[in-house]
């Protein structure tokens, strides 16, 4: 069956459907991974995305019950090279263009991604449409421009309906309440190797409900970019900010940001992948980051007397990770692989 991919700008490509049926309106991104389909595609930081990938294989080693970000896919497309018949690992319990089915995920291959991911980063990431019934150029480019009236709130779909305690550990190190924006699974699994209890509330929750539970510290999690949701809980941060150590990953860190006084920009084309390295001011050490966002703090916009900048994009010399001069909080754009600093504030 046929597809095609048009993008706000008129720019076509034709190709064929894998995965679901139908149409799929979003955000066109490209990520540079060579694998973790199944992990990106379930993130709930992915909501609402229509997600290229750069390299040109995907599918060949399946779905499996381990690699699940959220319990369901969070993207509304994929676009790939390829999608393999054939997958092939040990933990596989089913293939990518199944998974794509019972999740209605749209996928469109055998287009040339370099191309598209070469138009992406010269002229921004934009939106865009995937269809597999519809190949009318003008009526899709209609449909894309008719969904910008459309009004949502992605972190509102993805975040925890109820306060939830997840499995303690053995030997308890800190309670940490987690604002769920959108977490996902392995920020759990991490803050349990790092002996935290945790407990997930949802975006909603006020912060008297959160300094109720006497938490050690409290993270903002990442989850979708979704700025007109983030500004209606920037007070919520300002009430907590010196309550109780603050953390903020990804959307968290947005969040941070804007509550400390500071803007927030969006970036041509984003940094999406497992290989985006970072920087520090004060030791001048690299290291090598998971990311997945398209906005960042705009640094014209940072009081430095209120908070210093320690880590920066060595692509592009944007701000990576943000402490506050005057209270215990800590900003991080990308995703951490440990806590320490978070949590010698917490003690």
């Amino acid at each position: 069956m046929e597809a095609i991919l048009v993008l706000e700008d008129g720019c076509v490509f034709e190709g064929q459907s894998f995965g679901a049926e139908g149409e799929k309106i979003g955000r066109v991104v490209f990520h540079t991974g060579m694998v973790g389909y199944q992990e990106l595609m379930t993130d709930p930081a992915c909501r609402g995305l229509l997600l290229t990938m750069a390299y040109p294989l995907m599918g060949n080693y399946g779905i499996n019950n381990q690699g699940y970000e959220s319990p369901v896919a969070q993207a509304e497309a994929l676009i790939v090279k390829e999608c393999s018949r054939i997958y092939s690992n040990w933990l596989a319990r089913e293939s990518l263009q199944d998974f794509m089915k019972k999740n209605n995920v749209v996928g469109i291959e055998g287009i040339d991604t370099r191309a598209l991911v070469v138009h992406l980063r010269d002229n921004g990431e934009m939106s865009g449409i995937v269809s597999t019934k519809d190949f009318n150029v003008e009526n899709l480019k209609e449909k894309i421009k008719a969904s910008w009236c459309e009004e949502k709130n992605l972190i509102q779909e993805v975040t925890s309906s109820e306060p939830v305690f997840w499995q303690a550990p053995e030997h308890i190190s800190c309670r940490v309440a987690l604002v769920d924006l959108g977490a996902a699974n392995s920020l759990f699994h991490n803050l349990y190797k790092a002996n935290c209890q945790v407990i997930r509330l949802p975006a909603r929750a006020s912060a008297a409900d959160i300094l109720a539970l006497n938490p050690d510290g409290i993270i903002f999690s990442a989850g979708p970019e979704d700025l007109k949701s983030l500004h209606k809980i920037v007070e919520k941060v300002k009430n907590l900010l010196g309550e109780k150590p603050l953390l903020g990953i990804s959307s968290g860190n947005l969040l941070l940001a804007l509550a400390l006084g500071a803007k927030i920009k969006q970036m041509k084309c984003g940094h999406r992948g497992v290989n985006q390295p970072v920087r520090s001011l004060k030791t001048g050490s690299v290291a090598i980051t998971l990311q997945n966002h398209c906005f960042v703090i705009d640094e014209t916009s940072i009081c430095r007397d209120d908070i210093e900048v320690s880590e920066v994009n060595m692509n592009d010399e944007s701000i990576e990770v943000i402490r506050s001069k005057n209270y215990p909080a800590l900003g991080v754009q990308y995703i951490p692989g440990d806590f320490d600093a978070f949590l010698k504030e917490c003690k």
